[in-house]
């Protein structure tokens, strides 16, 4: 971290509220953040804040080594960048991971190495909130690789559980619709996970209609039906 007063965690929280969920899509860090994850679920299904940040560049691999041995007092140390910029990473970090329907799990960082074991810190203050952004882990829950969630067609609405976080972001009312103030059912609070094993392109059968691959189209009552293959034509009886 670069030398200078450092802002209060009032002052970081306050900056990093200016991301809202209904905006942060136009923040300069978003692309990097975007890319930092979709590189690391190529890899697995997990994506954890240090991984992102060593991928955008902004946390040097053998300085996050450093500070799991514990030769480092705290991460944010050996992090470049601003506090309140940090704090603005982690936020959209957590939008994204909602968006791409990963499921938080929180992590215990022990330190690593001979001796007692002993929690790891990242923030000098040691603010509790700060330090669940930092320690949790956004987790693909589908079966498979990861692939990206099916566009919703709602408006914002227009991104997955949008009405969740916009609830939480105090944008709308508590129980402001019909599913408890989540516009989005799919992410309702009695399922944290998405279906996942959906068929894109929308061509294909219903649910629970099962197909004859060799049958033919459907026939009029009135059209006399082509005769079968080998088989004998048998005039249709006239109607009374």
């Amino acid at each position: 971290m670069g030398g200078g007063s450092q802002p209060c965690d009032r002052t970081r929280r306050s900056s990093s509220a200016r991301v809202g969920v209904t905006v942060y899509r136009s923040d300069p860090l978003y692309p990097r953040i975007v890319a930092a994850v979709a590189l690391l679920l190529t890899r697995g299904k997990v994506v954890a804040p240090v991984d992102v940040l060593v991928g955008m560049g902004v946390l040097h691999p053998t300085r996050l080594e450093g500070w799991r041995f514990g030769r480092v007092p705290y991460l944010e140390q050996v992090i470049e960048g601003s506090l309140p910029r940090l704090s603005r990473l982690l936020r959209i970090l957590r939008f994204h991971a909602h968006d791409l329907n990963l499921v938080p799990s929180t992590t215990v960082y022990m330190r690593w190495g001979s001796g007692p074991k002993q929690q790891l810190r990242f923030t000098k203050t040691g603010d509790r909130g700060l330090e669940q952004a930092y320690s949790s882990h956004y987790v693909w829950p589908g079966k498979g690789p990861f692939h990206p969630p099916r566009p919703t067609g709602e408006a914002r609405q227009d991104e997955p559980g949008a009405g969740r976080l916009m609830e939480e972001e105090g944008v709308i009312p508590p129980n402001g619709g019909k599913n408890g103030g989540n516009n989005c059912p799919r992410h309702s609070r009695r399922s944290s996970t998405a279906v996942s094993d959906f068929v894109p392109g929308g061509s294909e059968p219903a649910p629970g209609v099962a197909v004859d691959p060799e049958a033919g189209p459907p026939v009029s009552p009135d059209v006399e039906p082509p005769p079968r293959p080998g088989g004998t034509r048998h005039p249709r009886r006239a109607r009374p």
